[in-house]
């Protein structure tokens, strides 16, 4: 028995050095730089700014870090729809006091790399009982090409709280406990506490869970009735208010509606699923490959499950179809679909004889809350989870054959993965620490700042444009500790009240060129004073790309209406200070 129970240990800490290893070579060359680097993209800098203002608001205002008024100040903005992943924040926080804000991200980063292929492990070995077999499950689940594609998104890539799920929902069926119930419903919260959209996802999971313990497992219907009703007590309990809250604001008035041609172009292509990511060396350079991409729609273009994963999971299902594997299966074809959005898009082509072919998401749409999901495609995210399952199945079935040659099978099986899945080098970037933030932070005063240039529309249909989420201005404003007019959060975050605001602000507007009026100095004055307005931040980069004249414009408006003085220049950027 302890000999038992030592080869348990060895296999889970077997498998978590498994990916752990796996994840470093992977990550190259943020393995090496993991305390002063970023994997470089579009969302990095979000996550720094919600670490810094989860504790902020936690710990030196007392205050729900789910609203927040250092943005967009005054009106501020709730921040339910941002993507604040509240969990991820708090953990970030709280490592970021013990080391770097850089090492807080990245620990994040990494930690879901291994902890996602250990979970999906854990599964695919309770269910095949090969360990063989689950640690290719691990790893298609971990480092699938999906994954790869939102390497700067943290909340996209916290997928192993959503294995995590099932792993407890199998135990759930098989097991019918009290505590199983409650362990189902924390790792529920922790899928919607990481991610708003997996936990959208993850209650379509739930009810197909349920649906298939219901009618399916012969077992006695009271006890699944209890349980479930304990799994769904308890996760109402656990994250019931955050998303009660997030119901109420979806209906509030100036909230903007996704419309359905984005959640349509917002799906996955048909043949993205068998089209190999432009992320691999291998291919990258390929000039028909890059045709095909181009013609897929313009949101997700990277959902490539891997020939030799569905050739697996084929193979499992033909050689043993079991109940549990055919949920499996099933599993795995619901989620693709659900994946492919509204409507089926096949190569750019979203219509069959000039109409276009509805799928079953569209249904989903009318449904509160799940209807709010802005991408489709990252149905695949959970779809991952079952596909992984179906091809360790695979896997387990070789290892049972009399298949002669079956071991040179697995090792070719493990070869093309390896190979299909091959992604590029991270690159990187170093979070930058200007000396003008030093400025702005020693001055003791509660003030706020305003960011330029502003690109702020009348036309509402392009609101939207004015906030880059993209740009590393939420990472400064954590170095310099101001409020600001403006700010980068997620486009859903934001009302149609914080883009009036900024309109009807005789300051806002003039710099915006809304308005051409002359300021009245009483005019600018009190304005100046409303807003705490102190410090005028410009950015010479835009300034470039939208043309110089602008500069100069903004630069004359600071200086002779709004009682600006220019305190820091540099090859970035140009600081004013009000008089």
């Amino acid at each position: 028995m302890i000999n038992f129970s030592y080869k348990r240990i060895e296999k889970h800490v077997g498998a978590l050095a498994f990916f752990s290893l796996i994840s470093s070579f992977w990550l190259f060359p943020l393995s090496f730089h993991i305390f002063e680097c970023l994997p470089a993209g579009h969302d990095s800098w979000l996550f720094l700014w919600n670490f810094w203002w989860t504790g902020k608001a936690l710990f030196e205002l007392h205050i729900s870090p789910f609203f927040c008024d250092y943005v967009f100040y005054p009106v501020g903005v709730s921040l339910y729809f941002h993507a604040a992943t509240p969990l991820n924040s708090l953990v970030g926080f709280a490592v970021q006091t013990l080391s770097t804000p850089a090492f807080a991200f990245n620990f994040i980063f990494v930690s879901s790399f291994i902890l996602s292929g250990y979970f999906a492990f854990l599964l695919a070995y309770r269910l095949t009982g090969s360990s063989i077999a689950g640690l290719f499950a691990g790893y298609i689940y971990a480092f699938s090409p999906f994954r790869f594609s939102h390497i700067d998104q943290l909340e996209h890539l916290s997928t192993q709280w959503p294995a995590l799920l099932a792993f407890t929902l199998f135990l759930l069926i098989e097991k019918k406990t009290i505590s199983i119930s409650i362990l189902a419903a924390i790792s529920f919260s922790a899928v919607f506490y990481t991610n708003i959209y997996y936990g959208v996802f993850s209650s379509v999971m739930v009810l197909c869970f349920f649906f298939y313990d219901f009618f399916f497992v012969k077992d006695e219907r009271k006890k699944t009735v209890r349980v479930w009703i304990i799994f769904a007590a308890a996760s109402s309990l656990l994250c019931g208010p955050f998303v009660w809250k997030m119901l109420e604001l979806a209906g509030e008035q100036g909230r903007f509606i996704v419309p359905m041609w984005v959640k349509s172009a917002q799906s996955l292509d048909l043949l993205m699923l068998i089209t190999p990511s432009l992320n691999n060396p291998f291919v990258a350079d390929n000039y028909f490959l890059e045709k095909i991409y181009l013609s897929f729609t313009a949101g997700e273009k990277i959902g490539y499950l891997g020939i030799s994963v569905i050739l697996l999971s084929i193979y499992g299902l033909v050689k043993k179809r079991d109940k549990l594997f055919i949920f499996v299966f099933a599993m795995s074809s619901i989620f693709v679909i659900l994946a492919l959005g509204p409507f089926l898009h096949v190569g750019g082509l979203v219509k069959c004889f000039g109409f276009p072919v509805p799928l079953p998401q569209l249904a989903l749409q009318i449904l509160p809350g799940i209807g709010e999901a802005r991408v489709p495609a990252r149905y695949l995210s959970i779809a991952m989870i079952f596909i992984s399952l179906s091809a360790a199945h695979g896997i387990s079935e070789l290892l049972r054959s009399n298949l002669k040659y079956k071991r040179i099978v697995i090792f070719i099986s493990a070869l093309v993965l390896i190979l299909e899945f091959w992604n590029k080098p991270l690159d990187l970037v170093q979070p930058r620490t200007p000396a003008w933030c030093r400025i702005l932070a020693s001055d003791p005063r509660d003030c706020s700042v305003i960011d330029l240039p502003l690109q702020i529309s009348e036309e509402p249909a392009e609101w939207w444009k004015s906030v880059d989420p993209a740009t590393d201005h939420g990472w400064l404003q954590t170095l310099y500790n101001k409020r600001t007019l403006t700010g980068t959060l997620s486009h859903t975050a934001l009302t149609k009240s914080n883009f009036l605001f900024l309109l009807n602000s005789k300051i806002v507007s003039q710099l915006s060129e809304i308005t051409k009026n002359e300021l009245t100095h009483s005019d600018a004055e009190r304005e100046l004073q409303r807003l705490r307005l102190t410090y005028f931040i410009l950015h010479k980069d835009i300034y470039l790309r939208i043309g110089e004249d602008k500069l100069k414009r903004d630069k004359a408006i600071i200086e002779d209406e709004l009682f600006g003085r220019k305190i820091y220049e540099d090859d970035e950027f140009m600081i004013f200070k009000r008089e």
